[in-house]
């Protein structure tokens, strides 16, 4: 089978497949395709299977996606904040779209991978809302999200919650986000309360089915803590650095490396900022940056910047009230478990 063949269809998962060396993926990649192209079950959880011919996890017809992810289960309609699905999600800032849509930065005012620790110093750096190609052939995207009324002590706690069932996943970006699960392995620590909530997605990896800006993909994102993704812990301190979310992450099937990301928070009037970068390429392994892909698409560059800011704007919005009426209920691990 030949790519030739797959014309016409959306296929996200070709952007990448053809930036990995071909040895990378352990086979001819006619092959690799041939597999793919079979029928397969998707998921996001044991209690998310969708069996359809011709739909995988890498090359969805995006809008098809995302008229099945209108309904809600009745399981997930019963739960209170399934009202957050329904509601019009918040709308990115028009200053920060006005500013993507200018096209690409110059890659000089980029923040390299190497150099990541600057996202902890104060003031504001060459790029804070961006994307571009880099020089290397890797991707980078910046972007920075004002959240009122949003505290780090919530940040921390969506990313280890939302993790756990689709439905907390969907409510953060009911166009693009489809559905998620944590590692069976993994659910012990992520459960855990005797960890505080910074704590408890380290070490973890979620997969997730999504759309950035490429068409449908699944995705695992493997968490680690800001000392393993090596930054200065001296610089954690308030006002200027009150958290940070770090991950490498990839495809999930196969399993390739693609990226690595992190989200450092601090303290503006009245909430936090929320300042992101993206390294697209590019994966952070004890503390030091290692590059997993010798070029990646600009389609899935300039598609992520532009999610970005999309899922953050609403996430800004609904954290507040879902934080508020959930933080109180534990989670059972029997729940999660297949």
């Amino acid at each position: 089978m030949s790519i030739a063949l797959l014309r016409g269809r959306k296929a996200a998962y070709l952007l990448i497949l053809r930036a990995v060396p071909d040895r990378r993926l352990g086979g001819p990649l006619h092959q690799i395709i041939l597999e793919l192209w079979r029928p397969k079950v998707v998921f996001g959880s044991y209690r998310d299977l969708i069996p359809e011919w011709g739909y995988l996890p890498n090359s969805t017809n995006r809008l098809g996606r995302r008229e099945m992810n209108k309904e809600l289960t009745a399981a997930e309609k019963s739960k209170p904040y399934s009202k957050y699905f329904y509601q019009s999600m918040a709308p990115a800032p028009k200053a920060t779209m006005d500013i993507l849509a200018r096209g690409p930065i110059d890659p000089a005012l980029a923040l390299p991978v190497q150099e990541r620790g600057a996202i902890l110093n104060p003031g504001v750096l060459p790029t804070e809302i961006g994307y571009c190609m880099m020089p290397d052939g890797s991707g980078f995207v910046a972007m920075k999200t004002e959240m009122p009324g949003v505290t780090s002590e919530m940040i921390n706690w969506w990313f280890f919650w939302h993790g756990l069932e689709s439905l907390r996943y969907k409510i953060w970006d009911r166009d693009d986000h489809y559905a998620i699960h944590v590692l069976e392995k993994d659910l012990p620590r992520r459960l855990d309360m005797r960890l505080n909530t910074r704590e408890r997605n380290w070490g973890t990896t979620d997969v997730v089915e999504e759309d950035i800006g490429t068409g449908s993909v699944l995705l695992y994102i493997s968490f680690m803590s800001p000392e393993d993704y090596g930054y200065n812990m001296g610089q954690f301190r308030a006002p200027n650095v009150l958290t940070a979310v770090s991950a490498n992450l990839g495809l999930m099937e196969p399993k390739v490396p693609l990226a690595t990301f992190s989200h450092v928070a601090r303290e503006i009037p009245g909430g936090l900022e929320l300042r992101s970068r993206f390294w697209l390429g590019w994966h952070v392994t004890d503390g030091k940056p290692v590059r997993v892909a010798d070029s990646v698409p600009f389609e899935l560059v300039k598609g992520l910047a532009h999610h970005c800011p999309k899922e953050y704007a609403n996430l800004a919005a609904i954290l507040p009230k879902v934080y508020e009426e959930n933080v109180a209920i534990v989670d059972r691990i029997e729940d999660f478990r297949s």
